[in-house]
């Protein structure tokens, strides 16, 4: 059975889906897909299968039927489509907007942020960087402007896990920092651009040094992502003006908790009960 070319839109998904030669389980697929139409971004793979009563595998065939690798490349697709169609769209808050209409457009972003993101963020990703975190000796953490609060957060995410790690926002200060990293060390900077010049510097002198290298940016053919060994890639949709950073930091959050929640089961549950113990002698 031959691939069949890439659909350019969800629309044009549909209507190859409906002259695809498929067996009845792929079939089923289908239907699901076109029921669920762009949803099916936020919709694990287990969940599909599930509904479907199909094997995973099943559901990976019928989307290499459709000139895609597997579901994810297929979710990346539909994606990108989403963040061109929001972009051209009335998701940008307007200087005629009301207080009920800036309601529902801020919300709608931030959900479709969510959404966009929990497909740009690689699985794989998140796993090697829960690992390199919960190995190192110390993590510093690079970050200006409104990327400092998100590593603040980091930093008190961590702190409730016994983890020490320091936040820097300047340059002088990173270059104190990166200057003293080795290789059991971690270096994460946070950057929606990844263009930030100082931010960049500072994982590149980090990496040099035998640090693990990790960031948190919106691009991965941005220059903070090629410099660092791990790239956590979030999506963001456009604000208001040309400013795409404002529901960035909502996915950036999301992340950090992710990362958090990765490291509480990765140590266990007689980790967290020491460190209840702990915290509850401290207060004694």
């Amino acid at each position: 059975m031959g691939t069949s070319p890439k659909p350019s839109s969800m629309l044009d998904t549909q209507r190859l889906m409906e002259g695809m030669d498929i067996g009845l389980a792929e079939k089923r697929v289908a239907a699901y897909v076109r029921a669920h139409g762009r949803e099916i971004i936020s919709i694990p793979l287990s969940e599909i299968s599930r509904a479907c009563n199909v094997s995973d595998a099943t559901v990976v065939r019928f989307c290499r039927h459709l000139g895609y690798k597997g579901l994810k490349d297929f979710k990346i697709a539909l994606a990108s489509e989403q963040n061109v169609a929001q972009q051209s769209a009335d998701l940008p808050i307007d200087w005629n907007d009301t207080l009920p209409q800036l309601k529902e457009k801020v919300f709608a972003g931030c959900i479709k942020a969510l959404q966009c993101s929990s497909v740009t963020l690689s699985d794989t990703a998140v796993i090697r960087a829960v690992e390199a975190l919960n190995k190192a000796d110390n993590i510093d953490v690079y970050a200006v402007g409104g990327s400092v609060p998100i590593a603040s957060y980091l930093r008190h995410q961590l702190m409730k896990l016994g983890i020490r790690s320091s936040v820097y926002s300047d340059s002088q200060s990173m270059q104190l920092s990166f200057s003293q990293l080795g290789e059991n060390d971690v270096a994460l900077a946070i950057s929606c651009s990844g263009k930030t010049q100082e931010v960049v510097r500072a994982l590149s002198s980090a990496a040099s040094l035998g640090a693990t290298t990790l960031c948190l940016t919106n691009s991965k053919q941005s220059p903070l992502a090629r410099e660092a060994s791990i790239s956590m890639i979030t999506s963001g949709n456009r604000f208001f003006g040309e400013d795409y950073n404002t529901y960035s930091r909502l996915s950036q959050l999301a992340v950090v908790d992710i990362l958090y929640a990765g490291l509480i089961v990765m140590r266990g549950p007689q980790h967290q009960d020491k460190l209840d113990s702990r915290n509850r002698t401290a207060k004694a």
